[in-house]
């Protein structure tokens, strides 16, 4: 909670800054630094809201499909944060690309060059993102395995190459030696969160998926540690035979 109202009060203070420096800016460089900081301040409020809202509210797993064509106890995640990262990083482009083409006006072709390079940059996801190799996905429990899908990542990987559950937020999945998960990135330096961990690790963000870290990981440590009830994920028996 002190961690929610210091960032809170952080974004707060970016946004007044943003507003004073639109008003009172004299140039056009200050419109565009009050611009960004306004940008800032509102994709992190936004965030803030949606973290407190989707607590208070937070959906239960449902039974569904995995990506494999698979029976699973599904967790959705909620589109939100995924959404907002496509829609921030588009805004990011066009402020990159229209700092970059007044920084040229002005006589800067260096820092022109750069901004538009970085504008291309951020531009390409966005791209990845619009033709549908981006998706909010969700975390599926099988019979099989354990599915994952989170923005630009995609992993599977079987029960047999799980050792243990090591953390609870983010979720990390020990692996067994030797073990090699199928893992597949859309775009390879941005929405890929989970990626940033030991290598002999695979990660979950659980914060906004149905359910809740709590819940996923006793779910995930249950099914791991009971293989011959493992077939029960996918149908309503996974609840009887999971942990409440």
């Amino acid at each position: 909670m002190l961690r929610s109202l210091l960032f809170g009060a952080g974004y707060v203070l970016m946004g007044l800054l943003g507003v004073a420096g639109l008003v009172y800016g004299d140039d056009t460089f200050s419109a565009f630094w009050a611009t960004l900081l306004l940008l800032i301040a509102v994709a992190g409020a936004a965030k803030l809201g949606f973290r407190h809202r989707f607590d208070r509210q937070r959906p239960d797993p449902v039974l569904g499909t995995a990506p494999s064509g698979t029976p699973a106890t599904f967790f959705r995640r909620s589109p939100f944060t995924v959404v907002l990262s496509v829609l921030v990083t588009g805004a990011l482009a066009l402020w990159c690309a229209a700092a970059a083409v007044a920084l040229f006006r002005a006589g800067h072709g260096g820092w022109a060059l750069l901004l538009a390079g970085l504008a291309g940059l951020l531009l390409w996801p966005v791209v990845v993102a619009a033709m549908g190799r981006v998706a909010a996905g969700g975390l599926w429990l099988t019979e099989a395995g354990v599915e994952h899908r989170n923005g630009a990542v995609r992993w599977a990987v079987p029960w047999s190459d799980l050792q243990a559950v090591v953390t609870a937020e983010p979720i990390r999945l020990q692996l067994r030696p030797g073990a090699a998960p199928r893992i597949e990135r859309t775009v390879p330096w941005i929405w890929s969160y989970e990626l940033r961990k030991p290598a002999d690790q695979l990660g979950i963000m659980a914060s906004d998926l149905a359910g809740g870290p709590a819940l996923i990981v006793a779910m995930l440590a249950h099914y791991l540690g009971e293989p011959r009830i493992r077939e029960r994920l996918g149908t309503a028996e996974s609840w009887a035979g999971g942990p409440h």
